[in-house]
């Protein structure tokens, strides 16, 4: 699921930029790549113009951790552990051939989107296919770093900071199937004297 909605994002984005490109030549159609930043040599990043995006951080969702071992299915308890609900930290780095100007009108209409585009959700990918998770609800939140973590971040990254933004993706569901029992569920208690 962490995969497929990086993929949905990028789609996504790719296709705002498309639609953009027809009114306005000076964006570019398809410029997000899915890559790590900090992977990237000095001569990629002189020669790249893309909206790098990277997820730099995973943490759990603490007010769903305790969520029930069992559901009721058709007549029968199913006993499994519950799945892990997670918050991805993204982090979009405009890089375009060193052109100051040009990575700023990309962000401010990266921000734009995001601004108009707050959630996801499983009707806007027929292609992607998501496990077996049949429905999905992702929420995109602008999050706002103090400059000493900004410097601890590109200092981890490499040092060079680009114009970026850094979103919060909420809630992603992280599961398998681990059916550990099944059972009958109580319907009537009978006490003897």
């Amino acid at each position: 699921m962490l995969y497929e909605s990086l993929l949905l994002l990028k789609a996504q984005l790719n296709a705002y930029f498309s639609e953009l490109h027809e009114r306005i030549t000076s964006i570019d159609p398809n410029p997000v790549v899915l890559e790590n930043i900090a992977a990237l040599s000095e001569t990629q990043l002189l020669a790249a113009h893309n909206i790098y995006l990277t997820q730099i951080n995973l943490v759990e969702e603490a007010s769903l951790r305790n969520s029930p071992h069992f559901r009721r299915q058709d007549e029968r308890t199913i006993y499994e552990q519950p799945p892990v609900y997670i918050n991805l930290h993204i982090l979009f780095s405009v890089v375009m051939r060193s052109n100051y100007e040009t990575a700023l009108l990309h962000l401010s209409h990266l921000i734009k989107y995001f601004q108009g585009q707050t959630v996801f959700h499983n009707k806007m990918t027929p292609d992607h296919h998501f496990g077996t998770q049949t429905s999905f609800k992702l929420t995109m939140e602008l999050y706002s770093p103090t400059l000493e973590q900004v410097n601890y971040l590109w200092s981890t990254l490499g040092g060079k900071q680009y114009p970026f933004a850094l979103y919060t993706l909420r809630v992603l569901e992280m599961k398998r199937e681990s059916l550990l029992d099944t059972g009958i569920p109580v319907t009537e208690i009978i006490l003897n004297d």
